[in-house]
């Protein structure tokens, strides 16, 4: 139905007070309309006071889907919060735990370019100290030339 049965007593109320011709509507309706038509003066009280109970009702009902709005939205609200709290106290941790170990990484890498230089001078003290022997070995070998056929033109 396109109605709920409250709105047909509505309308079949209002159709009564009118005086609109009741024809051509479901007998659903029609029940309706004959029952409002036919209605003395307590019954129509009754009928009034129903309406007035059933708009009660659907402001309940409205109040009610309100409060339940409002705390559907305060619950996102909160867990909305609770969330950010939460990305807030992991980031912290994860910074912290990356400035552990970048402490360690820095000090790591001062002590290998220690040792790096460390090595560069040791290697250059010792090229120093073999300066003369290296030269005199090069000398040797270029002023000292042995002269043979290979076996194969002999």
């Amino acid at each position: 139905p396109l109605y709920g049965s409250h709105d047909w007593v509505k309308i079949a109320y209002e159709m009564n007070a009118r005086g609109i011709q009741k024809t051509g509507y479901s007998t659903r309706f029609q029940s309706f309309l004959q029952m409002a038509s036919s209605s003395s003066a307590p019954d129509q009280a009754g009928l009034a006071k129903l309406l007035k109970a059933e708009a009660e009702a659907q402001q309940i009902v409205e109040q009610a889907r309100a409060k339940r709005r409002e705390m559907m939205k305060k619950a996102t609200d909160e867990a909305n919060r609770e969330i950010e709290a939460y990305k807030k106290q992991r980031n912290g941790s994860f910074e912290e735990y990356k400035k552990e170990r970048m402490a360690g990484t820095e000090e790591f890498k001062a002590q290998l370019n220690k040792q790096t230089e460390v090595e560069i001078v040791q290697l250059s003290q010792a090229a120093v100290a073999q300066r003369a022997a290296v030269s005199k070995l090069l000398l040797d070998i270029v002023t000292n030339v042995e002269i043979s056929l290979p076996n194969a033109k002999k």
